[in-house]
């Protein structure tokens, strides 16, 4: 028969307490030193920038919104977006550049050097088989 052993509990019990505060002093350390290294990225990579705006029309008695996406050049730009826009949600898209929709994806090229524009319909009610709607605009 084997009796409890009260004080190589706590002995085991102490062993644990100072393994993962010293795991954790460890991970800490290591943390810092990663933090403190230079970015692997350019120099200038954090210098390249461009303003987006984004503009949203509803059109409830469409039961769409218009959107308009307008990117312009700072000391970066927009060379491509290729966006997830399937034709029966999305289903009018235009744009300044070149817009070309390739089955559910549309790429868009804009013209470089000043501020060009993305637009498109995007469809907003969306009615179940049973009737209910997954989403619907208020008219």
């Amino acid at each position: 028969m084997t009796l409890p052993d009260p004080q190589g509990a706590a002995r085991r019990r102490q062993l644990v307490r100072v393994a993962a505060v010293a795991g954790a002093v460890a991970l800490a350390a290591v943390v810092l030193v990663f933090a403190t290294r230079a970015p692997a990225a350019s120099p200038r990579a954090e210098d390249k920038t461009y303003d987006v705006a984004y503009s949203v029309g509803f059109l409830p008695e469409e039961g769409q919104a218009a959107v308009t996406i307008t990117v312009e050049p700072g000391t970066g730009e927009v060379r491509q977006l290729r966006l997830r826009m399937p034709p029966a949600r999305y289903p009018a898209v235009t744009g300044d550049g070149t817009v070309v929709r390739e089955g559910d994806v549309v790429v868009w090229t804009p013209e470089r050097g000043r501020a060009q524009a993305l637009r498109y319909r995007v469809v907003i009610d969306d009615r179940r088989a049973g009737g209910a709607f997954d989403a619907r605009m208020g008219r």
